[in-house]
């Protein structure tokens, strides 16, 4: 999936001399860290700047009951991770931030120009999927916010 992934990057359309990257990866059982560094040596000259957070460590959480169980810890972990991503962007005066995970494959080249477009204060792709997972779900409180729903 990562080198998919990193090709789809490669492809969007949008001024990479003013993008900045921040990479940082989680739960590494295979050679993540290894793909992700050669690939950021290869094109870190096309970039504004990059900063890359590799993270061994943990290779499991305490309260995960397999490889693919997202736990709580887990989630605190990937959050503090965003948090880091966002300040990072906001110490920087970033415009936008792009969240990608590497299972999320943004295949319109022209994604950022439309995103950008909508003008909103938050927006993102609507990715969809033959399995369970996406970024959209059918239960929302009245506040607006994810509710779980049976699958």
């Amino acid at each position: 999936a990562l080198p998919t992934t990193l090709g789809a990057l490669e492809r969007l359309r949008h001024p990479r001399e003013r993008t900045a990257l921040w990479v940082a990866t989680d739960h590494n059982m295979d050679n993540t860290s290894t793909v992700l560094r050669e690939w950021l040596v290869a094109v870190k000259n096309l970039y504004h700047s990059v900063e890359w957070r590799p993270a061994e460590e943990p290779r499991s959480y305490p309260d995960e009951e397999g490889p693919k169980h997202w736990s709580d810890s887990r989630y605190e972990h990937v959050m503090k991770l965003r948090q880091a991503a966002l300040k990072s962007a906001r110490d920087m005066w970033a415009d936008y931030i792009l969240f990608v995970d590497a299972d999320n494959l943004i295949l319109n080249p022209d994604t950022l120009s439309l995103l950008i477009a909508e003008n909103k204060t938050v927006v993102a792709p609507m990715l969809d999927s033959r399995a369970a997972y996406s970024n959209f779900w059918c239960g929302m409180t009245s506040q607006g916010y994810y509710k779980r729903t049976p699958a």
